[in-house]
């Protein structure tokens, strides 16, 4: 493919001349549930074809990974379409390990090494971003009490 046919998919009205954006997303409520639903500060614009990466996943209060369910999180966006497979339909979604090895008040970086792909998306306006996070099963909450939060950065990289 061209850098021709890449034009079709570009929006002819606003661009910006950065490579990458970034978005963070502070969800504070998830000890309710497994769901999410936040509205952005303002319409996150995506100009150009991109790859998207999550950056960082970070939990306070999360339950250890003591047992088999609880080794990861499953998190879903219903903005994005998430390229990955595996054995299982579980693994169509974002895989983020669990470094909490015990239970406790802490804090946690779960993925913080390197940006992971999540997918491809065109151009397009968010305003909002829903999904879920839930243990390997994708049955019940990651939260270890009440005060359940999660920080994820995610970084959308434009294509050239």
């Amino acid at each position: 493919m061209d850098s021709g046919d890449l034009a079709t998919y570009q929006n002819s009205g606003y661009t910006t001349s950065a490579d990458k954006k970034s978005m963070v997303l502070h969800l504070d409520s998830m000890s309710t549930g497994t769901t999410f639903n936040v509205t952005l500060t303002e319409p996150f614009i995506i100009d150009k074809p991109c790859d998207v990466y999550l950056d960082n996943f970070t939990t306070h209060n999360a339950l250890a990974n003591t047992l088999p369910d609880q080794m990861g999180f499953i998190v879903t966006i219903d903005q994005l379409t998430v390229q990955s497979g595996g054995n299982d339909k579980t693994f169509q979604r974002i895989v983020v390990p669990n470094e909490a090895a015990t239970a406790s008040t802490l804090t946690r970086v779960h993925k913080g090494r390197k940006m992971n792909y999540i997918s491809y998306e065109y151009p397009q306006t968010l305003r909002n971003i829903s999904g879920t996070i839930t243990n390997l099963p994708g049955t019940g909450t990651m939260g270890a009490s009440g005060d359940f939060k999660v920080l994820m950065e995610l970084i959308f990289v434009y294509r050239k």
